[in-house]
């Protein structure tokens, strides 16, 4: 497994549902080697995306953009992730040390995974032949984003405070190629998803295209896609040559027809008690009903 070396930072989803349910905060939810500094969250929380450049660079934005107290940076365990794991700890060097020097009185928690795997392969693997036999085609990169930011709703429930949560989605990347995952509609399926949680969901890189205002933005050279880890999907979304093969059109019935109701639904289930496979079978009923009308 990829994440066996970085075990020690991962936390259970179903874990951190029990935990917000006992109203235990933040220290309870996080791993036990992470408790001691997690002791204390005060003010404005910003719980942000951690994995590769662009979300070290989205938060760098928000710090900009906005005044926070504490910034919790979160990562997620996928199934189709694979490579260099030790560029969490690179770029987490990298990143505490742009905070500590251009945000001195920002509290910077340690970093931690979130491992949701099974509502990943519940949308991109068991449930992925009901869209794709109804629309020919599916891409499993949006259920894929979907999946961390409806993890990150349940965490905010920790706080009685303000959170904000932001993300590194960018519009256009490195020779204008764009991914599904990270057009306008798809972040209209994440903001509606965070609008149901009453969550201010802010994507402060978006419409950065150009390297030069990413080398600005972080004070140093950090090509794209470097340190960082690869998906087994990558391009999975894209032609032949290298064109989105999808319309905002289709990616919005993607997330309002499938995505949005399965994520909603798993939330709403796993806050109620239920185990993994009665949610699965609640879902499957309510995906056969929406079909049949």
């Amino acid at each position: 497994m990829a994440y066996a070396p970085l075990r020690d930072r991962v936390v259970i989803f179903d874990d951190m549902v029990a935990a917000i349910t006992r109203r235990g905060g933040i220290q309870s939810i996080v791993p036990p080697t992470l408790r001691d500094e997690y002791e204390e969250c005060n003010g404005r929380v910003l719980i942000s995306d951690f994995a590769g450049r662009d979300s070290v660079a989205a938060c760098l934005q928000a710090l900009c953009d906005d005044e926070f107290d504490t910034i919790i940076p979160i990562g997620d365990v996928v199934p189709s992730r694979y490579g260099d794991w030790e560029s969490y700890e690179e770029n987490w060097l990298s990143f505490s040390e742009i905070v500590r020097q251009r945000h001195p009185t920002v509290d910077l928690k340690p970093w931690f995974l979130i491992d949701f795997t099974k509502l990943w392969s519940l949308i991109n693997v068991e449930l992925s032949s009901i869209f794709e036999r109804k629309n020919g085609w599916f891409t499993p990169c949006v259920g894929c984003h979907l999946h961390f930011y409806g993890a990150r709703a349940i965490l905010a429930e920790a706080f009685e405070h303000d959170v904000v949560l932001v993300s590194g989605e960018k519009r256009m990347h490195r020779g204008g190629k764009r991914k599904a995952n990270q057009t306008d509609a798809a972040l209209d399926g994440y903001r509606t998803l965070a609008f149901d949680s009453a969550l201010d969901h802010r994507f402060p890189i978006h419409s950065l295209d150009s390297e030069q205002e990413m080398e600005a933005l972080l004070g140093q050279p950090w090509p794209e896609g470097g340190r960082q880890m690869r998906c087994t999907h990558s391009g999975n979304d894209r032609d032949e040559e290298g064109v989105l093969k999808f319309s905002e059109g289709d990616i919005s019935s993607l997330l309002n027809e499938f995505l949005l109701p399965i994520v909603r639904a798993y939330l709403r289930l796993s806050k109620e008690g239920l185990d993994h496979q009665t949610r699965v079978r609640h879902i499957r009923t309510l995906l056969e009903s929406e079909d049949e009308a």
